[in-house]
């Protein structure tokens, strides 16, 4: 495989204490099969407020996680995917959404 590119997240579908499907296409790994070969870290003011590792690869040609965003709404914040060889996939800043109260907010 080659480079590593998100397809989502899109701001407006990304709520306040609410479910964000993450998903992206590319990547590489350096042993097949790779159970978790990414990471993924979110990032506000270029500053890392949320890390994941380990993120199990769910297909060969496309991959998905999925957040729990516990982000307030208002904060303009990015996501950048990991491979397991280093390369970067990072989104566009988006906007977090009004949605409900229901989780602990880290921001």
């Amino acid at each position: 495989m080659g480079g590593i590119s998100p397809t989502t997240p899109r701001g407006p579908f990304t709520r306040q204490c609410g479910i964000t499907l993450i998903t992206w296409v590319g990547g590489s790994v350096r042993t097949l099969p790779a159970k978790e070969p990414y990471s993924m870290v979110v990032l506000k003011d270029n500053e890392i407020v949320e890390s994941f590792k380990n993120i199990p690869q769910t297909n060969v040609n496309q991959t998905d996680f999925t957040w729990l965003t516990n982000i307030a709404a208002g904060q303009q914040v990015r996501i950048e995917i990991f491979d397991q060889i280093g390369a970067v996939a990072p989104t566009g800043l988006f906007t977090i959404q009004p949605g409900t109260s229901n989780c602990s907010l880290i921001i």
